[in-house]
């Protein structure tokens, strides 16, 4: 087989903590036709250093950016690969991600397609906290999206653009909106084939005003709520159990409860 070539992009802004496994996990893939784009934000902590250690990175662009999206353009538009993957500075690949993503794109008569995947959450310090797959709605009976996972043919940001700078929590959200509505089908490998560091402001209630903006931009203002108010409201529940489980151990069975309303 004749594996397509594939850019991974890294966008990184003092990101010393936890580069290291990134790159380790992407040297690990053995992938024979690889590209490596590092977007850096002008780091203050050794990132820069671990970064030049390594000789995997094909281009490093250094340079302050607007937002993470900026960053993650920048390498978009100075990718030479057929399929494009951002993979976070936190998070890391799992094995034989890259091969396996490519022979089912591969496989697809249909290049312009997504090909994604199941997600391994963890928490900070890298223990396991769940499995993420793609049985959940966000909103009106689109499925969870699963961005981290994300392999784009480049023809895909081509024809549908980049990511929108406007957004400095939640574009990968609008852009999933942005696809779905172009009819843009998503193949799924139903395994985690990428473990993602939980703790950003992506998954806590920093993002709801941006959602709700995206939300009205798609939807009619009576689809763009019930489903979205659904999903944070189970989220305000963790969050309060969370903080209250020794205090308040009632408040689990009730969000379990809730759930299969």
């Amino acid at each position: 087989m004749i594996y397509p070539k594939i850019t991974l992009i890294t966008p990184t802004f003092n990101s010393e903590k936890y580069m290291k496994y990134t790159l380790e996990s992407i040297v690990s893939q053995k992938y024979p036709d690889l590209e490596f784009i590092v977007v850096d934000g002008m780091s203050k902590d050794n990132t820069l250093e671990i970064i030049k250690s390594c000789d995997i990175v094909d281009k490093l662009i250094t340079g302050e950016d607007k937002n993470l999206y900026e960053a993650i353009n920048k390498g978009i538009q100075n990718s030479s690969g057929e399929l494009v993957k951002i993979i976070n500075s936190d998070d890391y690949l799992l094995e034989n991600c890259l091969k396996e993503a490519a022979e089912k794109y591969q496989k697809s008569k249909n290049k312009k397609i997504i090909i994604d995947g199941y997600l391994k959450a963890i928490n900070e310090n890298g223990s396991f906290k769940s499995i993420w797959t793609k049985e959940q709605k966000i909103i009106n009976n689109y499925d969870v999206f699963n961005h981290p996972s994300w392999f784009v043919p480049k023809k895909v940001y081509d024809e549908f653009g980049l990511y929108s700078t406007d957004y400095n929590i939640c574009s990968d959200y609008e852009y999933y909106l942005r696809l779905k509505k172009n009819d843009v089908q998503f193949q799924t490998i139903k395994r985690p084939i990428v473990a993602f560091r939980m703790g950003g402001k992506s998954y806590n209630l920093d993002s709801m005003p941006e959602m709700i903006k995206i939300n009205l931009k798609y939807f009619p203002a009576f689809k763009a709520y019930p489903d979205y108010y659904k999903h944070y409201f189970f989220k305000v529940l963790q969050i309060i159990y969370n903080k209250t489980r020794e205090k308040f151990p009632f408040i689990i069975p009730i969000l379990n409860f809730l759930r299969k309303k």
